[in-house]
């Protein structure tokens, strides 16, 4: 009896410590914090905030890489097995730079969004087999939160690129630990989809699916994981066995 009462005198305690939690503090706590963090967005959930940081993020990243698009543009074909002289280059240098700037800033911004409300649609779905019941607003604010660790990987990839001016040295995906790696094989475009901080964000998102769930970490774990590693293994199947053969007949 006592124990129960202590239990609850401690959750008592959790929640009022967790009350005075902003906006600005739930979404840095996160990498602080993490676990007062998620505590206070079981109590109030938030994902204006995030989305709000990371399109200001999406804009200044892009603003800073801006006079390295060419060179990035170079890098990427180059994976690709394209050389910077072939004319497939030639005719994308001529795509106006405003319209380059508009797409890549836009396309990150909903890629980042759509891919919050997928895992929150997914999160709810699969807890409602394990507990009964899905908390997707709550989901969607992990997601948005824990976003952050992505946030920071884009802000240390502007850096390596300004300071070093190589494309190639801004790389913190998977792939970085596998050089030896066939770039037209699925194995590097697996590594090459897989961003070592959003992995990261992700281990975090695990904790604070499974409180604001009221799941086990294993569960949480699985809800999280296996989804997000089927899509990026999809994607690599597809660049491996599609896109990278059919840009080979194109260049061949």
């Amino acid at each position: 009896m006592d124990e129960q009462m202590n239990t609850e005198v401690q959750q008592s305690t959790d929640i009022a410590g967790v009350k005075d939690y902003n906006s600005f503090k739930k979404y840095f706590g996160v990498l602080f914090e993490p676990v007062k963090a998620f505590q206070a967005i079981k109590e109030k959930p938030n994902f204006i905030f995030p989305t709000v940081i990371m399109i200001i993020a999406v804009c200044i990243s892009t603003y800073f890489t801006l006079p390295y698009q060419d060179e990035i543009k170079a890098y990427t074909y180059e994976l690709m097995g394209i050389s910077a002289d072939h004319p497939m280059m030639q005719n994308q240098a001529q795509i106006p730079n405003a319209l380059t700037i508009a797409l890549t800033m836009g396309g990150a911004i909903v890629l980042a969004i759509i891919g919050w409300l997928i895992m929150a649609v997914i999160c709810r779905l699969f807890s409602m087999i394990f507990v009964g019941e899905g908390k997707y607003k709550h989901d969607l604010s992990i997601f948005a939160n824990t976003y952050v660790f992505t946030l920071l990987g884009t802000l240390i990839s502007c850096i390596l690129l300004i300071v070093t001016k190589d494309p190639a040295k801004m790389n913190t995906n998977l792939s970085l630990f596998f050089p030896f790696l066939d770039h037209s094989g699925f194995m590097f475009w697996f590594t090459t989809n897989i961003n070592i901080f959003t992995f990261i964000g992700l281990i975090f998102a695990v904790v604070g699916i499974s409180i604001v769930e009221n799941i086990k970490k294993y569960q949480a774990a699985l809800m999280v994981f296996v989804p997000w590693l089927i899509g990026k293994a999809a994607a690599a199947a597809y660049y491996a066995l599609f896109t990278i053969p059919m840009l080979q007949k194109m260049i061949g």
